[in-house]
């Protein structure tokens, strides 16, 4: 077995799976355990008397996790050169984006903390040991879930955008209102509108804390639309969201329902490239016969291996 061929099974290893078998979805299994581990060590370490007794224990474990995930993000960064959706880039390209990719910069911020204190022992890093909690974005990698959400959510982004900019808009003028109206009543309360904006964001969120109301008629009357806009907007990001997931799994039912086979692709092409050929056949309505010369030009497989 060649060095590519075993850079094509790694990367398939580690790429989503959609089926609840193989060696992929066991090595997901485990990592996710690891992660989930990691998470409860976070925890009992902040527990003082549990952290004197049992430190070497903690420490032992972070090493072994930092170990393993350092593999893991080596792994991932040798085998992103398999990637080849990302036609025309070379693989040290292919490996960059990988870098500075969402889940790239997360797999290297959860190691950071433990090297940057290894290395430099000198600086007071306690604060930094809360990046640790990063490890629980590590579940979009092994997660169908996550990956739906995370997709859901950048396919209906400038819906959010829209409604998080109507929220900023609202709360702004909802505080600058809430100030004029008070700001004679209750001087010490309402002093700003900068001071306001505590009091219009909690109303929005419909949390309301207590410490900041308003006395006067106007600004009860500001407070009860502020409350109203509020519910409206979240219902409506609610709404947003919901959509974007139902189209999501939608679109990941016909997926599964569409049948390609062939030993071909299947031999060329990796589980992750042979989803998106079928993304390409459900967006495009190709036949398999159209799918598989568009594969072909794509991936660069010879055409007489195709016939």
């Amino acid at each position: 077995m060649d060095i590519k061929s075993i850079r094509k099974e790694i990367h398939e290893i580690l790429s989503p799976h959609q089926k609840m078998s193989g060696l992929g979805f066991i090595v997901d299994l485990l990592l996710s355990l690891l992660i989930v581990l990691n998470v409860i060590s976070i925890s009992l370490e902040s527990i003082d008397y549990i952290k004197a007794d049992y430190s070497k224990y903690f420490d032992a474990f972070e090493w072994f996790s930092v170990g393993v995930f350092s593999v893991e993000y080596l792994a991932r960064l040798w085998s992103a050169s398999e990637k080849k959706f990302l036609k025309g880039l070379s693989a040290t390209k292919k490996r960059f984006k990988y870098v500075v990719s969402f889940m790239g910069i997360i797999d290297l911020m959860v190691l950071l903390p433990f090297f940057i204190g290894l290395f430099i022992p000198v600086i007071d890093l306690r604060w930094m040991r809360l990046i640790r909690l990063l490890w629980l974005f590590k579940f979009s990698h092994f997660s169908p879930a996550l990956y739906l959400f995370t997709k859901a959510v950048y396919e209906e982004r400038k819906a959010l955008f829209a409604a998080i900019y109507l929220l900023v808009i609202v709360t702004f003028l909802s505080s600058a209102t809430i100030y004029f109206a008070e700001k004679n009543a209750q001087p010490e309360v309402f002093h700003s509108i900068p001071e306001s904006l505590w009091w219009s964001f909690m109303t929005l969120t419909t949390v309301g804390y207590g410490d900041a109301v308003p006395i006067t008629a106007f600004g009860r009357v500001i407070g009860v639309f502020t409350a109203l806009l509020g519910v409206c907007n979240f219902a409506m990001l609610t709404g947003i969201l919901a959509n974007g997931l139902y189209n999501q799994t939608e679109r990941l039912k016909k997926l599964k329902n569409i049948r390609f086979e062939d030993t071909v692709l299947k031999e060329h092409l990796t589980g992750e490239e042979l989803l998106l050929m079928k993304q390409v056949k459900l967006e495009l309505e190709l036949s398999d016969s159209q799918l598989k010369k568009l594969a072909g030009i794509l991936y660069q497989i010879p055409l007489k291996k195709q016939l």
